[in-house]
């Protein structure tokens, strides 16, 4: 196995697995073992605002069966199954709750790419359009695994074409300190589905103070590595730097996001079409939206903080449901 450098592409292969989620480096908070009655705990004191951790991150240690009946739980209240998402890799016993996006800056930026490959699918033509006519972004989904080794996760967004039951790429996005768990998330999604998930573009940006602004891209891919036993799958990511750390873009016009169109859907779905196209986002763009996502955010906290509260009497809500 090797590893290849160059100034607009790093290719880093991991370690092979034949089964199970991969050993990874843990959130920045060390999860503990915890009970149903704390972790609802914590969700409850979440919804009304209190203790949220900067992350946006809980992290902890559940069994498969406290997870399965933690999952049920879950899935009966509405406001859970619309506003946390949440992954669990079972080899660590490791459950997620992602609370919601870092920041604005980071829904604004993901957005903006999620969008920006969507009109790209729009404008193919030929042969390729009928496919990419059925392919369908998904803002929110859940990912289950084929594979009973891996855990469930909720992606920060997806492709999926209409006639495939897992999405072929997933997007997922966070700042630099959570982005070490990329790679678990990549052999998940990858792995888990035996395939059928082909890619995953992950974003690694920095906190909005930091003086290094340098911001990368990573595409996630299945690789077959050869042993002494046969075959192996395993997951390797393509890093592209696409803002340097002085805040300026890689000006290399070959680097950037790019996905070609035969990873939005699996390998057997795709094998008797005749599919060239990429997609395509070059560092400046991705830079320039980025940009775009940290201005916003400085407008609207700007806003917020100059315009003045308007004098109002208020009414302490009442036990009682008559009101």
């Amino acid at each position: 196995m090797t590893q290849r450098d160059s100034q607009h592409d790093i290719v880093m292969p991991t370690t092979g697995y034949r089964g199970g989620s991969p050993p990874f480096s843990l959130p920045p908070t060390d999860p503990k073992n915890a009970t149903l009655a704390e972790i609802w705990d914590a969700i409850e004191r979440y919804t009304k605002g209190r203790d949220v951790p900067v992350e946006h991150l809980l992290p902890y240690r559940i069994d498969e069966h406290q997870y399965q009946e933690l999952e049920r739980q879950l899935s009966e209240d509405d406001f859970c199954r619309a506003k946390l998402r949440r992954d669990y890799f079972p080899r660590e016993h490791l459950f997620i709750l992602r609370l919601r996006m870092p920041s604005r800056i980071h829904a604004h930026f993901i957005s903006k790419v999620n969008q920006e490959i969507s009109r790209q699918l729009r404008g193919v033509e030929g042969s390729s359009s009928k496919f990419v006519q059925e392919i369908e972004f998904e803002a929110s989904t859940e990912v289950i695994p084929s594979d009973p080794a891996y855990g469930r996760n909720d992606p920060d967004g997806s492709f999926r074409h209409n006639g495939e039951p897992f999405p072929g790429l997933i997007t997922e996005i966070a700042y630099s300190r959570q982005g070490k768990r990329f790679k678990a998330l990549a052999h998940s999604y990858i792995l888990g589905s035996d395939l059928r998930v082909r890619a995953m573009i992950s974003f690694d940006i920095p906190y909005k103070t930091n003086k290094n602004k340098a911001a990368t891209v990573s595409v996630w891919r299945p690789k077959a590595l050869q042993d002494d036993e046969g075959e192996a799958w395993t997951v390797t990511s393509e890093v592209v730097v696409f803002r340097n750390d002085n805040g300026r873009p890689n000006l290399d016009p070959k680097a950037g996001l790019r996905a070609h169109l035969t990873e939005f859907a699996s390998a057997n779905f795709c094998q008797s079409l005749d599919l060239k196209e990429t997609v395509f986002i070059s560092c400046d763009t991705l830079c320039a939206l980025l940009e775009d996502a940290e201005s916003t955010d400085d407008v609207q906290r700007h806003m917020a903080a100059s315009q003045p509260r308007p004098v109002l009497r208020k009414r302490a809500m009442s036990d009682t449901s008559e009101e």
